[in-house]
């Protein structure tokens, strides 16, 4: 397995929590036909693309507190060249800035093999900025996409579940 971290506020293991499990007791599923994506009960459906899954959380004021989505391969996205391509795409779509945190090759998910970033980037409207847990996995019959973000500013209040949610993403 490769692991890499870049600035100096991650930990020299950022993928520690990584391990493939089951869902926590009591948490919804939501499939494609390349993947199931488990998420838990304070998050609920959102709309996306139709060839995909989303599902987010809301704080109080219904802002978004946290995401989650699942897209099967689209591109020429690979297991080698993921956070290059997530980093390249998420710049040509929506973002003025991008900064890889972190990234790891080699993980194993429940029935695949995945490589995972984790970026910030800022929006180009509104100057959002973002954190997010991106990951390309190769299962026995298909290859899918899960994405994990948060507003940057709250990620440590939702950065545990997020990471239960990649740990428990199930490739077909």
């Amino acid at each position: 397995m490769f692991l890499a971290s870049v600035g100096a506020a991650h930990a020299a293991t950022p993928f520690a929590w990584f391990a493939p499990h089951a869902a926590p007791a009591g948490w919804k599923h939501a499939s494609i036909p390349a993947a199931v994506m488990w998420y838990p009960p304070s998050m609920h459906p959102a709309a996306g693309d139709p060839y995909s899954t989303t599902v987010e959380g809301t704080s109080v004021g219904g802002k978004v507190s946290s995401y989650l989505n699942a897209t099967p391969r689209q591109s020429d996205e690979t297991l080698e060249n993921w956070p290059s391509f997530r980093v390249e795409h998420l710049r040509e779509e929506s973002a003025s800035t991008v900064t890889v945190l972190s990234r790891a090759s080699g993980l194993s998910f429940r029935g695949g093999r995945g490589t995972c970033v984790i970026d910030e980037y800022v929006t180009k409207v509104k100057s959002n900025r973002y954190r997010e847990i991106a990951c390309y996995v190769v299962g026995m019959r298909s290859s899918a996409v899960v994405i994990a973000a948060a507003p940057a500013s709250g990620w440590s209040g939702v950065a545990q579940e997020l990471e239960q949610a990649v740990s428990s993403f199930q490739p077909r």
